[in-house]
């Protein structure tokens, strides 16, 4: 979501997050990528450790969680290859 106008939000289109993770280099579109499709923040996606992502059961644990507690994300393919 990107801020609008103070204190509105909006969600960001297909077509907008394509044409981003297309012109967007590495590692920014991995790091993108994750949090468009996880809703973490910048700095929470940067904090992920080895020990926070399990491939096989196909999870990235976010300890750092500001709002809520520690969740767990399920990761889909396209957030798979950005680990």
């Amino acid at each position: 979501m990107f801020a609008k106008e103070e204190g509105q939000t909006r969600a960001v289109s297909v077509d907008e997050e394509t044409a981003y993770l297309l012109t967007a280099s590495q590692p920014l579109r991995d790091i993108a990528t994750v949090n468009l499709h996880t809703g973490m923040r910048p700095e929470e996606v940067f904090r992920i450790e080895v020990r926070n992502v399990d491939l096989l059961r196909k999870t990235v644990f976010n300890p750092w969680e500001k709002r809520n507690p520690p969740s767990t994300w399920c990761l889909s393919t396209k957030k798979r290859s950005a680990f």
